[in-house]
């Protein structure tokens, strides 16, 4: 017997691998495989079982040798069979008379009877179990011990071509065979964690939530007539309670956008050409379920083949409500509670809207993970302020899980757990038990902030949504650092009118009256759209059409937010406006340029308005390190947005996952410059605050403090540890710090300072 040509195997295997880049048809990949594979081991038949993850039974994929007829009809348990006992065991067989084998299993419909030779190798990609690959021979005695090796590290290049079948393949052709990710064995994915809280609960790929998923039942769906109208009214009266019942909640948790998430859905379902469409065309003889799908498809065909980008996204709320309707045409089922699915669901996502987070929350989702983004994110930032766990990984194995895929994660530590185990439960279910909320600290919390030797900090809370006020005002926060006041454009469906403004600033000011308050003008674009609006294709948001330059270019809106920001900060004595990713003096000027405009019209009108408030930039663009003495000049104070500042200093996307290593804070020239800006600060006798992820890290508080900074803003569930920890440092010990970690020119040097 000659020994094989594994040289020649091994080139015909990465020719394979080569194939697949231009091929996107898996069974046309393994079909060649096969093939090759019974030439290179003189084969009679060569067969790739793969494993179906919903039925957990082996089926016959591709085979060289045996009937064509049998690809997709033999299926085997595991443990069933030869081949069923290689998967179960994960450990290779070879036997020459495979047919006195205990374990043999005789299948008549595949002509494999005469093959006594007998090879298989189990498929597996981690812990993953993925199928079987199957030579046999006519002649007895065929097979060697040293097949199994080669065969082992073919199996292995297959796993791997599988495995990148699965994001090459644009969408799994239905009913085939294939899955990728069993429901049985954990799987441990490392994530990066974006919002805390321990969260479990089965999959839901959030893109798959559709009304062509239709919920209805078959023999409801069919009814016609007076009985097919009394189902839909009684779906549309329960939907719009529904509904109502979430605006309500919604007013608790995010006054911003009171009566505007669901107003579209409330419209439509008391709209004649929506609803009393469907109602008509159930008079003329249509079923239930037929009218709603059509009248469904002609809107959504209206909406998604408008030019404007914010008409397109509306088919979502057409999605939804038709999901919503069919879910509640039988009002004795239990699932009308269950919120068309999203309850007690982890949502897996690749994109998604800050309006979207709210919904799920209010819809009872108990976690999101995504798969695209980044920590810094506001979707991210939403999650955090309505304790929404959330982790983000681009992992493709989550877009393949179904709903009978068990998650639990932890979005403080960013392990997600698939199918986790009862040991894995129970550790969870410890930490869940032991969880407490920041305001649980509120009793240990100090009305003011000094170090070790007395030196005052002040501590700011970042506010996201109105909803945290409570929260800062529990932990004593000694003023408002930082208000994103885009939270009430990115969750509305329009931009907000002045009037709408106005009602959310004051609620701000109202709450830490008498003490300073600070509101960042508009800053949209990047990581922040606004569905509404068409941001086009860029191909490089992050240095497109974002921030000043984004509202710069809306004067009108600009101008009516300026307008809101002063009207509602009438009565306060110490409102400061900021304005972010300022590059230049020409783009201060012509801000500063329309606020005077919008004060002399409010003059004018005779309205009550702040005539002096505090005016600062946010520090994010290394273009202005060269000018800030100029900056300063015309400014009254400075906030350094470490988030932007870092990802523009490094060239670094914050939201890449695949680069995540290169965005360091602690980089020589990341550090040097934050120092520089201090120092100008100082000179020009201004006010110098930091915000950002940097600001609650522990590793960074003794350098920041040790270059100067007194004033931090910081979201407020990182107080209590912060003020604990600057409590027990020293200005010195800070101060001798910084001054050698800004003598260090590489990275690795100052990080081991710093651990």
């Amino acid at each position: 017997m000659n020994k094989r040509n594994y040289l020649t195997l091994f080139r015909n295997t990465g020719e394979i691998t080569a194939l697949l880049a231009h091929n996107n048809d898996i069974s046309i990949m393994i079909q060649q495989m096969v093939e090759m594979l019974a030439e290179q081991f003189s084969a009679n038949v060569c067969s790739i079982y793969l494993l179906n993850d919903d039925s957990q039974e082996l089926i016959l994929n591709a085979t060289f040798g045996l009937k064509k007829s049998a690809i997709g009809n033999v299926k085997l348990n595991i443990g069933e069979g030869l081949v069923g006992l290689v998967m179960q065991t994960c450990e290779p067989i070879i036997d020459n008379h495979a047919s006195k084998n205990p374990h043999f299993q005789y299948i008549p419909e595949i002509g494999e009877e005469a093959f006594d030779s007998f090879i298989a190798i189990p498929i597996v990609r981690g812990a993953d179990k993925i199928g079987v690959l199957v030579l046999q021979r006519l002649e007895i005695n065929h097979f060697l011990n040293e097949d199994i090796i080669a065969l082992e590290a073919v199996a292995t290049q297959l796993a791997g071509m599988i495995e990148t079948a699965k994001v090459i393949l644009i969408e799994p052709q239905k009913n085939t065979p294939m899955t990728f990710v069993t429901t049985k064995e954990m799987l441990t994915i490392k994530g990066q964690p974006a919002s805390p809280g321990v969260a479990s609960g089965t999959a839901l790929i959030y893109e798959q939530l559709t009304f062509t998923d239709s919920k209805t039942d078959s023999v409801i769906g069919q009814l016609t007539g007076l009985e097919a109208i009394k189902k839909l009214e009684n779906a549309i009266k329960i939907s719009v309670e529904q509904i109502e019942t979430m605006q309500k909640t919604l007013e608790q948790k995010l006054p911003e956008a009171t009566n505007l998430i669901f107003a579209a859905h409330l419209m439509m379902l008391r709209d004649s050409s929506f609803s009393g469409a469907m109602f008509k065309l159930i008079e003329d003889g249509a079923s239930l379920q037929d009218s709603i799908k059509e009248i469904s498809n002609k809107f959504i065909h209206i909406f998604s083949n408008s030019p404007h980008a914010y008409m397109r996204e509306k088919t979502d709320d057409i999605q939804d409500i038709t999901w919503r309707l069919e879910n509640n045409l039988d009002s004795n089922s239990n699932k009308n509670t269950k919120q068309f699915g999203i309850q007690d669901k982890i949502i897996i996502a690749s994109t998604i809207y800050p309006s979207d987070v709210v919904k799920l929350v209010l819809e009872k989702a108990n976690g999101l993970i995504l798969t695209d983004g980044g920590v810094t994110s506001h979707v991210s930032i939403i999650a955090r302020s309505l304790n929404l766990p959330l982790v983000i990984s681009n992992d493709q194995t989550l877009k393949n899980l179904t709903h009978k895929h068990n998650i639990i994660f932890d979005g403080a530590g960013g392990d997600i757990y698939i199918n986790p185990t009862e040991q894995t439960i129970e550790t969870f279910n410890d930490e869940i038990y032991n969880t407490f909320s920041a305001e649980d600290f509120a009793d240990q919390m100090q009305p003011k902030t000094f170090t070790k030797d007395g030196t005052r900090i002040l501590l700011h809370a970042n506010i996201n949504l109105l909803g945290e006020l409570k929260t800062a005002k529990a932990l004593k926060a000694e003023g408002i650092g930082l208000y994103r006041t885009e939270f009430p454009f990115l969750v509305r469906s329009t931009f907000p009118t002045e009037e709408e403004q106005i009602e959310t600033y004051s609620k701000l000011i109202s709450a830490f009256e008498n003490q300073p308050v600070c509101l960042r003008t508009l800053d949209v674009g990047g990581d922040k759209v606004l569905a509404y609006y068409d941001h086009g294709d860029d191909a490089n948001p992050e240095l497109g059409l974002r921030s000043i330059r984004f509202t710069l270019k809306h004067p009108t809106m600009f101008a009516k937010q300026l307008s809101a920001i002063l009207r509602a900060g009438a009565k306060t004595t110490d409102l400061n406006i900021m304005f972010p990713m300022i590059s230049s003096i020409d783009e201060l000027d012509k801000s500063i340029e329309l606020l005077n405009d919008v004060k002399a019209k409010l003059k004018k009108q005779n309205v009550d308005f702040c005539e002096n408030p505090k005016l600062g930039i946010m520090i994010e663009l290394p273009s202005v390190l060269s000018i800030l003495d100029s900056l300063a000049e015309m400014v009254d104070f400075f906030c350094i947005g470490t988030n932007d500042f870092v990802q523009y200093m490094l060239a670094v996307d914050r939201g890449n996952e695949k680069i995540a290593e290169y965005y360091c804070p602690h980089h020589p020239a990341v550090l040097r410059a934050l120092k520089q800006i201090v120092e100008q600060g100082q000179k020009s006798n201004i006010d110098i605050s930091i915000c950002g992820e940097m600001a609650h890290q522990m590793k960074y508080i003794p350098f920041l403090l040790g270059i100067g900074i007194r004033k931090i803003s910081l979201d407020p569930q990182h107080m209590p540890t912060v003020q604990q920890f600057i409590s027990n440092i020293t200005i010195d010990e800070a101060e001798n710090q910084a001054n050698i970690i800004l003598t260090k020119n590489r990275i690795t040097e100052i990080a081991k300072l710093l651990s």
